[in-house]
């Protein structure tokens, strides 16, 4: 073979492969479905999405969407799904004003005349105002409720809101589903959660873990990275309960008693994590700090009880850690300080450190809690406490309260790398009593998510609950899920992690797209060039 010869060779093969890179780039992303995010302010020419909503027994409709900054992050238009949903099991009633949403399931929606139009060319005009999402009132069958949406005003007086799919669904309780650039909604079928499947759609994904179970009984429904060690933030404030309560319970101190506060507890109330200002030497009951403490998620009421236990915060955590191990919490638990916040070590190269805990654990946590001191429902299933110490009213932050009923507590918590934590408490009754159902959520990575991943999680449970157990809930087919999507070989987001495997399924990949058989032995010189 001439030099001529191999050098003609060494191109074609070279050609070819960055060919095939680039075919087998597009045709992998094409079967994972991946979309590159774009922030909003690059969206434009998609920001404003018409959708294909199929209504069963009733017919299609069309459907104005927000995608917020990235594709599929979805709010659907409350008018236009109003009349679409009209006259069926899944109909119901909103009225919009410019900062407010009215809500009742079942109700009759009068139409205004612009329902179900388009977005013309799917863009947003740059004189049309930005839409901002944030937590508008939102009234639901009589009740005040906590969601994120958009409100735009479609003419003068006149407005429409976009709310979260997700968020719609859970409150229809209907089925919905997808087909292609379709959504699809039965309106005479109820929504049944499957948890399997939601992990397999990567549901999960943005928080850190979660879990679902009876405190009740101790029964655990379903958990994702359930023995996984995560920042904890202020659900701390839980075990802080839990020590102060034992204090209480072997009389070392009441919940009457007057506590003066301290130079550190004044100086954390005016710092950036401060919730309520205090006074050094203002006194303050053991009670008022306990309400400060879970209700508005109060770091400086924590403080104020520990100095109040043990003398000082460094010993009031050796008892959270030595109780923690009491109540048969596992080594991924583990508490720095009394409230959640981060804590820096007083080292040449610092180190930021957090109390972490598992969601297992944290469910073994709340149930003991329920179990030996019940009363502190009295507490966290209210939306509003008055603490006369410390002369104000202070209101929950658990958006659970306020979005499911039956819900009576437990505990938000929120850092940069903790993320957006809950966990909530609801009590559902049974044959043989109430029983409480806890779900678990940690690292959520904003507050939506937090949210709707926790009302799914029980909204789960009591379904599980109804049901009998989790054993007559039918298990999720994995198998047939990954036949319908068509899998051609990559299993979920599982790709190799070695360029050798890597290259092999994309070569493989392409082949079977493209319908290329397999290829007889090749000879490739030695020293063609490669990647």
């Amino acid at each position: 073979m001439n030099k001529k010869t191999i050098c003609q060779k060494k191109h074609k093969i070279f050609f070819a492969l960055v060919s095939l890179a680039l075919a087998c780039v597009m045709v992998v992303a094409s079967i994972m479905n991946y979309s590159v995010p774009v922030i909003a302010a690059n969206y434009d020419a998609e920001y404003r999405i018409n959708r294909n909503l199929k209504v069963s027994g009733k017919g299609e409709f069309n459907i104005r969407t927000i995608h917020q900054y990235y594709d599929e992050n979805e709010y659907v238009s409350l008018r236009d799904m109003a009349v679409a949903l009209s006259g069926t099991a899944a109909q119901f009633n909103v009225s919009i004003g410019k900062e407010s949403i009215v809500m009742t399931t079942g109700g009759t929606y009068t139409a205004i005349g612009s329902e179900n139009g388009y977005f013309t060319g799917n863009t947003r005009a740059q004189s049309e105002p930005e839409y901002i999402r944030k937590r508008n009132s939102f009234t639901l069958n009589g009740y005040n409720n906590h969601y994120y949406t958009f409100i735009y005003e479609i003419e003068n007086g006149v407005y429409d809101c976009y709310m979260y799919l997700t968020d719609l669904v859970l409150i229809l309780e209907k089925e919905v589903w997808t087909e292609g650039d379709n959504l699809c909604i039965n309106p005479d079928v109820a929504l049944v959660l499957n948890m399997q499947k939601l992990e397999y759609e990567d549901f999960f994904t943005g928080t850190n873990t979660v879990l679902i179970g009876d405190a009740t009984t101790g029964e655990v429904y379903y958990s994702y990275n359930g023995d996984m060690a995560a920042s904890m933030a202020s659900t701390t404030k839980l075990m802080t309960y839990l020590v102060v309560m034992d204090a209480v319970s072997e009389g070392k101190i009441s919940l009457s008693d007057t506590v003066s506060v301290s130079e550190n507890v004044n100086r954390l109330s005016y710092a950036v994590d401060g919730v309520i200002r205090m006074a050094t030497g203002q006194s303050v009951s053991v009670s008022d700090l306990i309400g400060g403490m879970l209700l508005p998620s109060s770091n400086e009421c924590a403080l104020a009880l520990a100095e109040c236990v043990a003398g000082s915060e460094e010993a009031f955590v050796a008892k959270m850690n030595s109780t923690a191990a009491k109540i048969g919490l596992s080594d991924a638990t583990k508490f720095y300080n009394c409230n959640g916040l981060p804590t820096y070590t007083d080292t040449a190269f610092e180190s930021k450190i957090q109390n972490h805990i598992s969601s297992n654990d944290m469910f073994k946590l709340v149930s003991y809690i329920l179990a030996v001191y019940p009363q502190i429902t009295d507490i966290t299933s209210k939306t509003a406490l008055n603490l006369p110490t410390l002369g104000r009213t202070v209101y929950n932050t658990n958006p659970m309260l306020y979005n499911m009923q039956g819900v009576v507590g437990m505990k938000t918590g929120t850092t940069n790398k903790a993320g957006c934590c809950l966990v909530s408490a609801l009590q559902i009754e049974g044959s043989d009593g109430v029983h409480t159902l806890v779900a678990v959520e940690l690292g959520a990575e904003d507050v939506v998510t937090r949210n709707y991943i926790s009302k799914t999680l029980l909204m789960y449970g009591k379904q599980v609950f109804r049901a009998g157990g989790v054993s007559s809930i039918e298990d999720y087919d994995y198998d047939k899920y990954m036949s319908e999507l068509g899998n051609v070989g990559v299993v979920g987001n599982e790709v190799p992690d070695n360029p050798e495997d890597l290259a092999q399924l994309i070569v493989w990949t392409a082949r079977n797209y493209m319908g290329i058989p397999e290829a007889e032995n090749i000879e490739i010189p030695e020293d063609a060039p490669g990647f």
